[in-house]
């Protein structure tokens, strides 16, 4: 009777698949059992039968290494105890004038401020599956479910990382008042500790020199500048002339630093190459990215109105300009299609100097897919001349901005998103930051860990996940730059 200790050494479990290689005669007599011609284009010669070599063949072609995600690898991580974390904020000491008394009175009594705060720990998680069928072949990789669990790791860890920067909890549909997204840096940073390079400049010495020290006069030690790989390139190149040689010297051309002397310290440079436009403003997919997305919205239109924009930054032509738009409807599991306007809209300079915005109207689906949306992915072109077609591609657009729907019923209910010009098209952002534990953690309720689940079929599945949340906080002590533009 021929069993499967027939066809795996040592008994279930030792194949690539599950577990350690076959034994040197094993492999011997596989070799010869597959030899075949040269010729594999015509299967009826062997082809089919071709051997392959056994060497690890595959590559990856995106992230691979923890060095890959440097946000996730510096934030400091302590254990949660709670699905909702409260926490206590020292505001200041008490007021900044008197403490003075004379030698007869009682000293008058000054109390600081304290706030009570709370986070709520978030879910992020993956599943996988290998099939028993794939695990008893003899793949070059090897180990067929480790394969698999890797991928998994990685995709979580860059998702996790993206989130530490892009996260935002307050997308959600009313009447819910918190979404599935933790807050990321970009949330819960102060609103006036951001630096707008307005898309004119990129990364300089000056730049970076003033944002440490406006974190060190908010009593910040900043000590790590991330930013992509792009902008920390830039900076070194404004640097280049300003050290012309390297001590000790070294048999090699060219120059790069991994950090520079502010007046707050050393502040080592950390590239992100996840802040790069293409992750964190990116074009619009041209498709659906999930099978459980909600619908496309139906129409869009924008019109000028109001105030609070900022529609000078980022056009210097002192001409009447257009912008195009690209809407998406998004959920927890992805984004719809984009809709893109029929025509642009047009902004006068009068308008811009008047501090004009830009009202974007979108028209919810007439069938809104079997999950509703609960946010808006607002993709917008630069500035373009007037009397063009709307762009029809979609690399045209890059994402500005990502809004709570106000309704999930389908049309004819609309939703209104005011552009105020904030962030700019096609430009990245950086952070200066103070990584002690007094100024960020990322709470863990779990770490990051796998799990088997029910064996129904035949296949392995398990998932990939970890409970947490970061919480800023300090939220001056961490800054943030925005629309820096690429060294010319």
């Amino acid at each position: 009777m021929v069993s499967i200790l027939d066809y795996i050494s040592g008994g279930v479990g030792s194949g690539f698949g599950y577990g350690s290689n076959v034994d040197a005669e094993a492999a011997v007599n596989l070799a010869k059992s597959l030899e075949a011609d040269y010729v594999i284009a015509n299967p009826t010669n062997g082809g089919a039968m071709k051997l392959q070599s056994l060497e690890e063949n595959l590559k990856w072609l995106t992230a691979s290494q923890a060095e890959d995600f440097p946000l996730w690898a510096r934030i400091p991580k302590v254990k949660a105890y709670s699905t909702v974390e409260e926490f206590t904020t020292a505001d200041s000491y008490g007021t900044q004038t008197g403490g003075f008394v004379l030698q007869t009175e009682v000293p008058p009594e000054i109390d600081g401020t304290y706030t009570r705060r709370y986070a709520n720990v978030k879910y992020i998680a993956t599943s996988g599956a290998v099939t028993d069928v794939l695990a008893t072949l003899y793949p070059a990789h090897g180990n067929v479910m480790a394969l698999k669990l890797r991928e998994r790791i990685l995709w979580i860890m860059q998702r996790i990382n993206h989130y530490l920067y892009k996260g935002d909890s307050s997308l959600i549909a009313a009447p819910n008042t918190e979404g599935p997204e933790w807050d990321g840096l970009d949330q819960q940073i102060a609103a006036d500790a951001v630096e707008d390079l307005a898309g004119v400049s990129p990364l300089t010495q000056a730049i970076v020199e003033k944002v440490s020290v406006d974190a060190m006069n908010d009593f910040a030690r900043p000590r790590v500048l991330l930013a992509s790989t792009n902008a920390v390139s830039d900076l070194n190149k404004t640097l280049f002339p300003l050290q012309r040689s390297q001590v000790p010297a070294e048999n090699v051309a060219g120059q790069a630093y991994d950090g520079m002397l502010t007046t707050a310290g050393k502040l080592a440079f950390m590239p992100d190459r996840f802040l790069a436009q293409r992750y964190s403003s990116p074009s619009p997919a041209a498709a659906a990215t999930s099978t459980s997305a909600p619908n496309a919205p139906s129409l869009v239109t924008a019109a000028v109105a109001g105030a609070n924009g900022d529609f000078n930054k980022g056009d210097s032509t002192g001409l009447t300009v257009d912008y195009a738009y690209a809407i998406t409807f998004g959920n927890r599991f992805g984004e719809s299609a984009p809709t893109l306007m029929a025509a642009p809209v047009s902004i006068t300079q009068v308008q811009k100097d008047a501090n004009a915005r830009i009202d974007v109207t979108v028209t919810h689906p007439a069938v809104i897919g079997t999950f509703a949306p609960e946010w808006i992915g607002v993709y917008r072109t630069t500035h373009l001349t007037t009397g063009g077609a709307t762009p029809a591609s979609v690399s045209a657009y890059s994402l500005i901005t990502r809004v709570p729907v106000s309704s999930q019923a389908a049309a004819p209910a609309t939703t209104v998103v005011a552009d105020v010009n904030l962030i700019l098209p096609f430009t990245e952002q950086a952070y200066i930051a103070d990584f002690s534990k007094e100024v960020f953690e990322f709470k863990q309720l779990m770490p990051l860990m796998k799990a088997d689940l029910a064996y129904t079929s035949l296949a392995r599945r398990f998932w990939v996940g970890l409970f947490g949340t970061p919480i800023l906080y300090a939220p001056r002590k961490i800054r943030r730059i925005i629309n820096i533009a690429r060294l010319s």
